[in-house]
């Protein structure tokens, strides 16, 4: 039943606010519209300079349960709990659950959960009947499940809304309750067969019903704006919003969609950055309504956190040290910045440790200089230890006094919404309650997850009471109250009107006897459509905005906008730019190295130079890194590269020349391996398990083997020198280096470097086709070699150990019996190209060049420092 069907009398906010308050009130369709129009009601007292008590406004749900508390009061016996709508999602889900396994079929009863509670919600609003004989396979489960809802209700000695609207009518009828003299209803879109019945009982009683309305006259046509897509679409709303409040600041305006939620941080972002422009001139404030699942709020998500850290240690006495750490870092929300310092070196030293997992006395031992410590310890002592099976009332108690110590105790939080987020967390607490009888003894992370499931399901919603020149509200808010101007974005086709689907526990040719919204294309347009009619005739301009593209997908305005519609002209976003002039760094060019500053390091300042000069200046000259990884042990790669070497070098620093080489059997070879491998284990515990050290010895053995046999190939060498130290000075530079090995081959040096990563050096792509190239290692060798040795160097060799495949590259003036090594007649003059480009770098390094440009995407592909290069920005 649409609105205009009751004929009711329309009333304005100020009969509202003539009303007597303790003989009125205020009925909103949502506790959303309830807390905007309390906001107006305060605004327009505020505006006339009044000071009088101002009626109670309500959402009709929470009245229902208001009156059913005060009937709980009386001599009739009615259910001790009351489950909303996500206490009846928890019941659904785990029925179905239930029924599954008995049955033995598989279903999601997360999601389908979903459409049974909307199924059982649209039968009882509807009133809707299956008739008999009636037979699906969908209905029947259904009905099924229907049975076992009411049974595990009278079990829980609960009542859900449908109850408690049937006791309702039945006690109005029976004058049980004492109604007010007026009842204001506000944002009622339709009548379900429901609510027309209880307020058919209450005008019965002679109350009397008013319908608030907030039309005003029209000052211009309505108007639309296509825009490509919804970034533009929030960009023009706020330009013309702004524009408009500068024309009449003393008017009011509403951006409004009916995908706020999902929108809100586009929103803020947009509005934001767009009203900074006007700040010079005028102060634009705006404030955005939304709703969003509770356990997103900061201050609760960092509650299960610790919840969690609280549950691993009562039962393993460990918990995983990532965990711990994300833990540490959500307590700003309860603690604050002043304590997010501290804090967040707690957080580094736990990337420190060695392991996956830390103990409860580590714990202690990070805590004891904060005063975190004596609170987390006094908060431990309440859990049980071990896997301890309680009823949730007794988890509740637990849960309460533990986040009271943890999280809730001592500080003073001055933010409203985080009040209210405490609030609604303690209430969530109170209502979880209900399902003790139902799950029964039940382990601590069964609770937590089954309380964090509850929370989920539960809606935070957020708001400023305070006025804003520019709100943004949801499309069933803004009809609360006249704008001058209101403009909606995202009016495309199938969101007004929106996507008809439907319920598969619902048959159609029963469904469509009703005008249920998105049951059909004809009631969806009739719902959407006197939607629209309310909000436009609020507003004494509307506009209306649309995207013909959303991620690709080409997208049509919604047919509500007719002829009647104007198209409008908005000035382009980007001469905004023109009203405030930018300020900038020019960060291109760092300050210049001093001759007497001297730089120590190592070959990879160069690399990065090459690669990125902000990032070398970041790194070396601001010391700039990303934070160490969590469980470091598990850089197998970095480990596995460092023993593979000092097994190597002690095998040569054994064998030494070729001729003893090819005089050992393939047995000698073996036999010498193994013992590196159990020496390299023994000097440097390069692999802290058992197992994992017997893997790895396994390994490097059939890697090493291979290797040595590919060595054979050779032609006879020398090993002259095997992880040597070895420094290049140029200027003020000074780069330290090791030196793998360094080969002898007719009088002259081939420079060898092991490599157990994936990267390869190809001398193509890195060094001849490059102004500034890469993997400069080889390179740099030879430089510092060359500064402190007179024998000439033949070749330059990076071998490749990997388990699947063992690859050789490099360059060569001849050949030497080396696979996959270039050999070049030109070596002298690539050599000395190349030289001249790497001492290109390190003039530039040390004249403090910074320019923030990459040749190739891939040239930083391992930057740990990228958010800082601002690289994404730039493209």
């Amino acid at each position: 039943m649409q609105i205009e069907e009751l004929d009711l009398c329309k009333i304005d906010l100020e009969s509202v606010c003539s009303m007597i308050p303790s003989k009125s009130l205020l009925l909103t369709a949502n506790k959303r519209q309830a807390n905007q129009i309390m906001k107006y009601l305060s605004e327009y007292l505020c505006f006339t300079k009044e000071t009088k008590e101002v009626m109670q406004v309500v959402s009709l749900d929470d009245w229902m349960v208001r009156l059913f508390e005060y009937l709980s009061f009386s001599q009739i016996e009615l259910p001790s709990f009351f489950l909303n709508k996500p206490s009846m999602r928890i019941l659904w889900r785990n029925i179905l659950k239930k029924d599954s396994i008995s049955k033995n079929y598989s279903i999601e009863s997360n999601s389908l959960s979903i459409l049974a509670l909307d199924a059982y919600e649209i039968i009882n609003n509807w009133m809707i009947r299956f008739p008999k004989g009636f037979n699906s396979l969908e209905c029947d489960r259904f009905i099924h499940w229907n049975r076992c809802y009411k049974k595990e209700l009278n079990k829980l000695n609960a009542i859900d809304a449908n109850g408690i609207y049937s006791i309702i009518i039945r006690s109005i009828e029976k004058n049980r309750i004492i109604l007010p003299e007026s009842i204001v209803l506000s944002g009622f879109t339709e009548y379900s067969p429901r609510i027309n019945k209880l307020l058919k009982k209450i005008l019965s009683k002679n109350t009397k019903l008013y319908l608030m309305s907030n039309e005003v006259s029209k000052s211009s046509s309505n108007r639309y704006l296509k825009c490509n897509n919804i970034i533009e679409e929030w960009r023009s709303a706020a330009i013309w919003m702004a524009d408009s409040f500068i024309k009449n600041p003393s008017g009011r305006y509403a951006i409004v969609s009916a995908q706020i939620d999902k929108h809100a941080e586009i929103a803020y972002r947009t509005l934001g950055h767009i009203l900074r422009y006007y700040r010079k001139e005028f102060s634009i404030t705006f404030s955005i309504s939304y709703e969003k699942s509770a356990i997103q709020v900061p201050i609760i998500h960092s509650a299960f956190l610790w919840l969690d850290i609280l549950v691993c240690l009562s039962v393993d006495s460990k918990c995983n040290i990532k965990n711990l750490g994300e833990t540490l870092l959500s307590s700003y929300s309860f603690m604050g910045n002043r304590l997010f310092e501290p804090f967040s070196i707690l957080e580094i030293k736990l990337r420190d440790k060695i392991g996956t997992c830390i103990d409860i006395i580590e714990i202690s031992e990070l805590l004891k200089d904060c005063n975190l410590g004596i609170d987390f310890l006094t908060a431990l002592s309440i859990w049980p230890k071990g896997d301890s099976l309680l009823m949730i009332s007794r988890w509740i108690k637990i849960i309460r006094k533990s986040l009271f110590f943890i999280c809730f105790s001592r500080y003073v939080f001055s933010d409203e919404a985080v009040n209210r987020a405490l609030e609604l967390f303690d209430s969530l607490l109170n209502e979880f309650n209900v399902f003790s009888g139902f799950f029964g003894n039940i382990s601590a992370d069964r609770v937590i997850s089954l309380f964090k499931s509850f929370v989920e399901f539960n809606r935070f919603y957020q708001y400023e009471n305070s006025h804003k020149n520019i709100e943004v509200l949801d499309l069933l808010e803004v009809g609360s109250r006249s704008w001058d101007a209101i403009w909606i974005i995202g009016f495309n086709d199938g969101v007004l009107p929106g996507l008809v689907y439907s319920n598969p526990f619902l048959p159609k040719d029963i469904a469509h006897k009703f005008p249920i919204p998105h049951s059909s294309r004809e009631y969806e347009y009739d719902w959407s459509y006197s939607i629209y009619k309310s909000v436009n005739k609020c507003a004494k301009e509307f506009i209306v905005s649309y995207s013909s593209n959303e991620n690709g997908v080409v997208m049509e305005p919604s047919p509500f906008i007719d002829d009647s519609y104007q198209e409008l002209n908005i000035m382009d976003y980007r001469s905004l730019e023109e009203k405030v002039p930018m300020e900038y760094i020019n960060d291109s060019k760092g300050p210049r190295l001093l001759p007497s500053e001297s730089v120590i390091n190592g070959a990879n300042v160069l690399e990065l130079q090459s690669r990125n000069p902000l990032w070398a200046f970041a790194k070396y000259r601001l010391g700039i890194k990303s934070l160490e990884p969590y469980y470091k042990d598990k850089n197998t790669l970095y480990k596995r590269g460092r023993f593979l070497h000092r097994v190597l070098e002690l095998f040569w620093l054994d064998v030494r020349c070729y001729s003893k080489l090819i005089d050992l059997s393939d047995d000698a070879i073996e036999s010498l391996l193994l013992k590196y491998i159990e020496d390299a284990l023994s000097i440097n515990l390069y692999f802290d398990q058992e197992f994992i050290r017997q893997l790895e010895s396994e390994r490097a053995l059939k890697l090493l083997i291979n290797w040595i046999n590919i060595e054979k190939g050779r032609l006879p060498f020398l090993v002259n020198n095997v992880e040597d130290n070895i420094s290049w000075k140029y200027k003020s530079l000074v780069f330290n280096m090791r030196l793998d090995r360094i080969d002898l081959f007719k009088d002259k040096a081939i420079i060898i470097d092991y490599k157990t990563g994936r990267n390869i050096l190809n001398i193509d792509l890195d060094w001849d086709n490059r102004q500034r190239p890469i993997n400069l290692q080889l390179a740099l060798y030879h430089m510092a070699f060359s500064q402190i040795n007179s024998v000439d160097v033949l070749s330059l060799v990076i071998v490749s150990l990997r388990a699947n495949g063992i690859l050789m590259s490099g360059i060569s003036s001849e050949d030497f019996g080396l696979p996959g090594i270039r050999v070049c007649s030109d070596f002298d003059s690539k050599i000395r190209d190349l030289f001249s480009k790497v001492l290109m770098l390190a003039d530039e390094y040390a004249e403090g060049v910074s320019t923030n440009f990459v040749v190739k995407e891939d040239d930083i592909k391992f930057c740990d420092i990228t958010p800082f290069l601002r690289i994404n920005f730039n493209k």
